[in-house]
């Protein structure tokens, strides 16, 4: 897995306390064009179409 290019973070705050209870990194439109690209490119892997429902909820 890569880290956003942006190096910015983007903090989940709780709304009742306001803490902090995640950080995410950004994503700029380069990485968002990657990650659509390798899902395409997954889901046209003859190993992927292959394997059963319950084994790619494995792999999850």
């Amino acid at each position: 897995m890569e880290i956003g290019s942006t190096n910015q973070i983007m903090h989940s705050q709780n709304p009742h306390n306001n803490q902090t209870w995640a950080s995410f990194d950004c994503a700029s439109e380069k990485d968002i064009d990657l990650a659509v690209q390798s899902a395409k490119d997954a889901l046209n892997n003859q190993s992927w179409k292959s394997m059963t429902a319950s084994n790619r909820g494995n792999f999850f």
